[in-house]
């Protein structure tokens, strides 16, 4: 069904141009990810894709901060600019097949990531400075600016339901199984398959410990790459699975009485040419350097904070202070009951788990939180505390109002990602989610279940 068009534009790179021209799209999708990590999309016909390439396609500019159930945030900018459209431009290198968008087998669809930005009449056409991927982005050039890039994975827990929302594919506690994983293959498989083609590289794949709950483990890259990847990795695991008569769900914890899922952030920092892992020291009893210290220190100091952006949703706090979930802000090697998990296993192997994640979060904001705190360590040559559960250690917020809070007043944490996001950031969840289940006693039954109506479908 592809029809002739030659696409050209001056800010995309060889490659997405040579997708574009020879993927043979029928239609582009143009798509970003709100704060909630929520994919937001435009589709254009291959007839209209070349006018909208480089001056992007328009979009509400309160979309960033859409609620997760399609509430709109009461902004400041909203009212100034009486609610003006904003602009979603496509970001270089990040055109790829969505082989699960169409099940017609003569329709071809792609996508390509974009940023927001306001219109020209407004800020000059600049960046929204909410804007996740932005965010994200700019504590990486930060990083680049002290000679480093960084080299990350996710790993992902989810869980899989029948159609009727309330049946998890299997109620064992059978983590690892093979009995799991042949019952459920063909989901695994068709899953892979697809991510595969769109250029996702999953490295494992496996039932976890949870009712109907999978983990699934990315590649390792460097940079933003691995960022897009993931948001990537969740839109596809809820189309697949709901393609295959499953709803595929990644809020935190969608039983009342079961195991949370996590988003754990694997990463490590290296040298700009990618050569060297600045994490590892041979010399050092524990395989560690002083950069690697330096980092867990910023890690460790900021844990109360960066927790708002790594457990985003009331229900997260029903993971966090439970079995093999952070309860300080504490680090240890091989340790999974700490903030930070460290393995140091040689030159390419030494890396932080970063275990504050929960299911629910925006990858976007994990790894611009994460390299906020760690910067800060870098920087400032913070000394790292002892790597043990310590009476010292700072202890995690219960609630996601109390993680707001100690965001606000983290000036290091909200310098580094700027006031428009921390302001837009923090009303969304207040306005959207907290005065939504604040009336409820959080050990309530009646409480879970607002959560499960507001996270379920789209998180």
């Amino acid at each position: 069904m592809a029809r002739e068009t030659e696409f050209t534009d001056a800010n995309l790179t060889q490659e997405d141009l040579e997708a574009l021209n020879n993927g043979n799209f029928d239609y582009v999708r143009f798509t970003f990810a709100d704060i909630n990590g929520v994919s937001r999309t435009k589709m254009i016909p291959r007839e209209h894709v070349q006018e909208f390439l480089h001056s992007g396609v328009s979009m509400y500019m309160g979309t960033l901060a859409f609620g997760v159930s399609g509430d709109i945030t009461p902004l400041k900018e909203s009212k100034l600019t009486g609610h003006m459209n904003g602009l979603a431009r496509p970001m270089p290198g990040t055109i790829h097949r969505l082989p699960w968008a169409s099940s017609k087998a003569d329709v071809k669809i792609g996508q390509i990531l974009c940023e927001t930005f306001w219109a020209k009449s407004y800020k000059d056409g600049a960046h929204q400075a909410a804007c996740p991927r932005y965010v994200a982005r700019k504590q990486l050039d930060r990083l680049k600016s002290l000679g480093y890039t960084l080299y990350s994975s996710f790993e992902t827990e989810f869980c899989v339901y029948e159609k009727d929302r309330e049946t998890p594919i299997n109620t064992e506690h059978a983590m690892l199984s093979g009995i799991l994983t042949d019952r459920h293959g063909d989901l695994l498989c068709d899953i892979e398959s697809q991510l595969r083609k769109s250029g996702v590289d999953l490295q494992v794949l496996h039932p976890e410990y949870g009712h109907g709950q999978i983990e699934m483990a990315l590649q390792p890259s460097f940079g933003i790459a691995t960022v897009d990847q993931m948001f990537r990795l969740k839109d596809g695991v809820k189309a697949i699975a709901y393609r295959d008569g499953k709803i595929a769900s990644f809020m935190t914890k969608p039983v009342f009485s079961d195991m949370g899922s996590g988003l754990h952030y694997n990463h490590s920092v290296w040298s700009n040419d990618s050569q060297t892992n600045a994490f590892y020291d041979p010399e050092k009893p524990d395989g560690l350097s002083t950069v690697a210290k330096s980092w867990i220190a910023g890690l460790v100091k900021h844990a109360p904070a960066i927790t708002a952006l790594c457990s985003p949703t009331v229900n997260c706090y029903r993971r966090l202070h439970s079995l093999m979930a952070p309860t300080k802000a504490s680090w240890g090697i091989e340790d999974r009951t700490s903030a930070y998990r460290v393995k140091n296993h040689g030159p390419k192997e030494t890396y932080v788990e970063n275990r504050l994640a929960s299911g629910a979060a925006n990858p976007y904001l994990v790894m611009a939180a994460t390299v906020a705190a760690g910067l800060d360590g870098i920087i400032n040559n913070l000394d790292c505390p002892p790597a043990e559960q310590s009476e010292e250690a700072l202890p995690l917020a219960k609630s996601l109002e109390q993680s707001l809070e100690f965001l606000e007043h983290d000036d290091v944490i909200t310098g580094a990602l700027g006031e428009e996001f921390v302001r837009w950031f923090t009303l969304l969840k207040r306005e959207t989610e907290i005065v939504k289940t604040k009336e409820f006693d959080f050990s309530s039954k009646e409480a879970f279940e607002k959560e499960k109506e507001l996270y379920f479908d789209f998180i």
